[in-house]
């Protein structure tokens, strides 16, 4: 703005830059930007009466939406508190464990494993199956929900990629 503020400085100097929408994006995005390069995370806290006053909410959402373990997650909160291996109903329950490393490493054995984990975020997804397939007991079953995050990863690449 002014008579000493040509278009060039905005474009190189002064912090916008010259590279702008296209394709009429600009009634809704801006031009590009050093925040266009920043991730944003949200971190999220809930106490126990702020759990009470928006868990059913989210229930009824999850329930909803078909995805009855988001809605079972807050449930077993709303229930029985925080969730810890003496309130989760003679399951044990492993937080903050990565299937990458717990399975391998924590020598325990199970009749079933019912896995949930978006392999796709692991180093190494077939390893993880194979640790998890290897701590079942004789007999013991592996159900691994497969989702579209997976990209059809394993499709021919491991023996539990049966489900098409």
């Amino acid at each position: 703005i002014g008579a000493y503020t040509p278009e060039v400085i905005g474009d190189y100097v002064a912090g916008p830059n010259h590279v702008l929408p296209t394709g009429r994006t600009s009634r809704f995005s801006s031009g590009l930007s050093v925040l266009d390069f920043l991730k944003r995370s949200s971190l999220i806290s809930c106490s126990a009466d702020g759990l009470r006053a928006i868990g059913p909410a989210a229930v009824t959402l999850a329930n909803a939406e078909g995805l009855q373990a988001h809605a079972l997650s807050v449930s077993i909160r709303l229930n029985d508190g925080a969730p810890d291996e003496g309130n989760l109903r003679g399951l044990r329950y492993h937080p903050g464990r990565p299937a990458e490393t717990f399975f391998a490493e924590s020598g325990l054995r199970f009749d079933a494993i019912l896995s949930r984990a978006v392999l796709e975020h692991l180093y190494d997804p077939i390893a993880a199956l194979d640790d998890m397939a290897a701590a079942l007991n004789p007999g013991g079953i592996l159900v691994h929900r497969i989702d579209l995050r997976d990209h059809g990863m394993f499709d021919g690449r491991h023996s539990m990629a049966a489900i098409r």
